[in-house]
C-alpha cells in the first residue's frame, strides 16, 4: 500500500463556471511547496483530476489518499469552490487539518477564517515554510504559536501570527535558487504545460495588483543557469515522440523588469539552441528594440504587455506608473508610458510575434 501523504494539495480550477466543469491541476506554486518538502522527506502530493467529477466522488477521491492535511491553492475565482469542498471534507473527517494559501488567504485571511469555518489555517505569504512547519504541528512536533506567517482560529478568536521574512539565498541573481526546482525534482511532468519561474515579485504599486504586495514590492531571481536547467529539461521531453507542442508560459510579474537579465536568458536560449515556443507578461515600458529582437529570436511566440488603461488620469489613480497620485500633475510619464507600449506592440508584430495588452474595464 502507498504511504498516506502527510498533505494533499489540491488546486480547484474550472472550464466554466460551475462545479460540474471543475478540474484539479499541477499548480506551479504548490509544485515548488512539493520539492521543498520532498528534499526534506515529507510525503506530500498534489491531486490530479481533470475529468468533471461529482462532489461525492470528489470527496471519497480526496479522502482515499487519508491525508493528514488537504491544502488549498485558493484565489478570489475559486474561493467558493474551496470553501464548499472544505465544507463536505469536514462532514466527513472532522479529524483533518485544512489549510488554504495563495492570494486570497494571504490577503482576506480574516474574513475566509469568519466565513469558512471547515478551513482551519490561511498561510499569509510564500508556502514552502509555512507548510513544512503546519505538518511539523500536526505531527505533534512543533506548537501553532510559533509558526510565522500564518492565520488560525483559537477559542473562538482569530489569531495572525507574525509575518513571515521571505526565504531567499545569498546575491539577488541567484536568491530564489534556495528553492528546489519542480523540474529538476522530478515533481513536476517535463512537458512544461504548466510553465516556469524565472523571478518572483515586482517593484511597482498598481493598486488591483496583489502579486507585487505578495513580494513586498520586491523582485528575487533564480540564476539564468536555473532557468536554463529547466528549460532544457522542457526542450528534451518534447523532442520525443508524442510530446506536447503547446506554449511554454513564464509566469513572472513582468518578465523584463530588469532589462539586462531578460536578454541574459534570451542570449543563453539562442546560444543553447533551446527550441521551446514562449509566452511571457510584462510591462511595455521595460523592454527595448534589442531585447524584443532576442526575443524573438529565442521563440517568444506571444508577449503580453500590461496597459490597464489608455487615459493618462487612470493610470495615475491606479498607480501603473507612479505611485505618488500628486507627482507631475502634467502626467508627463504616464503618457510617455503609453506611447512606449504602442512603439513597443507595433515593433514586436513587425517581428512576427503575436500581442496581447491587459486592459481594465
Amino acid at each position: 500500500m502507498e504511504k498516506k501523504p502527510d498533505i494533499l494539495l489540491v488546486y480547484p480550477t474550472f472550464r466554466n463556471e460551475t462545479f460540474y466543469h471543475l478540474k484539479f491541476d499541477w499548480h506551479l506554486g504548490s509544485s515548488y511547496i512539493l520539492a521543498y518538502l520532498k528534499t526534506r522527506a515529507v510525503h506530500a502530493l498534489q491531486f490530479i483530476q481533470k475529468e468533471p467529477i461529482g462532489m461525492d466522488r470528489l470527496i471519497e477521491q480526496l479522502l482515499s489518499y487519508s491525508p493528514k492535511i488537504i491544502g488549498f491553492t485558493c484565489y478570489d475565482v475559486n474561493y467558493f469552490f474551496v470553501k464548499l469542498i472544505s465544507q463536505e471534507l469536514k462532514k466527513r473527517r472532522k479529524d483533518i487539518t485544512i489549510v488554504a494559501g495563495g492570494p486570497t488567504a494571504t490577503f482576506s485571511d480574516e474574513l475566509i477564517l469568519r466565513d469558512a469555518r471547515a478551513i482551519d489555517v490561511c498561510v499569509r505569504g510564500e508556502g514552502e515554510q509555512a507548510v513544512a512547519e503546519i505538518i511539523d504541528h500536526v505531527n505533534g512536533k512543533t506548537e501553532i504559536g510559533g509558526i510565522k506567517g500564518i492565520s488560525y482560529r483559537r477559542k473562538g478568536s482569530i489569531v495572525r501570527n507574525p509575518d513571515r521574512p521571505s526565504l531567499r539565498g545569498k546575491g539577488n541573481s541567484k536568491a530564489l535558487d534556495i528553492f528546489p526546482s519542480p523540474y529538476l525534482t522530478g515533481i513536476l511532468p517535463p512537458d512544461g504545460r504548466i510553465g516556469i519561474l524565472t523571478s518572483r515579485g515586482c517593484v511597482y504599486h498598481c493598486t488591483y495588483c496583489s502579486f507585487s504586495a505578495m513580494s513586498g514590492w520586491k523582485v528575487s531571481y533564480h540564476s539564468t543557469e536555473r532557468v536554463l536547467s529547466e528549460l532544457r529539461i522542457i526542450s528534451e521531453a518534447r523532442n520525443k515522440p508524442r510530446s506536447q507542442q503547446n506554449l511554454v508560459s513564464i509566469h513572472d510579474d513582468a518578465f523584463s523588469l530588469n532589462t539586462q537579465r531578460a536578454k541574459e536568458i534570451c542570449r543563453r536560449i539562442i546560444k543553447e539552441n533551446v527550441s521551446l515556443p514562449l509566452w511571457c507578461e510584462t510591462r511595455g515600458d521595460r523592454v527595448d528594440e534589442e531585447l524584443l529582437g532576442l526575443m524573438k529570436k529565442a521563440n517568444f511566440r506571444i508577449i503580453s504587455f500590461g496597459l490597464e488603461s489608455a487615459v493618462p488620469e487612470n493610470l495615475r489613480i491606479i498607480k501603473k506608473v507612479v505611485s505618488d497620485k500628486t507627482a507631475d500633475r502634467a502626467l508627463s510619464r504616464e503618457r510617455v508610458f503609453i506611447d512606449k507600449i504602442e512603439a513597443m506592440t507595433n515593433r514586436a508584430k513587425e517581428l512576427g510575434m503575436n500581442v496581447t495588452l491587459s486592459v481594465i474595464v
